[in-house]
């Protein structure tokens, strides 16, 4: 979970728009989607850069949720 963390500081969330904060649930990072209504090719830009940066991890899921959140779940 410690890596997962990690990659997840250093994507600097501050920066974005859309995905700005998480918090952390069990095995599972929650990443938040703003309620602010951004364009959807700005949401779309930084969740593939989320979903790039967790690529290469291997025994995760990542899941966009129907509210727009991101969970990152550790499965063993």
């Amino acid at each position: 979970m410690n890596i997962l963390l990690s990659l997840l500081e250093e994507q600097n969330l501050r920066k974005n728009l859309c995905y700005r904060d998480y918090k952390v649930v069990k095995n599972t990072i929650v990443i938040i989607k703003s309620n602010e209504m951004y364009s959807s090719s700005i949401e779309t830009k930084e969740l593939v850069d989320l979903s790039q940066a967790f690529k290469r991890q291997t025994n995760i899921e990542f899941t966009v949720l129907e509210n727009g959140d991101i969970n990152i779940k550790k499965v063993s």
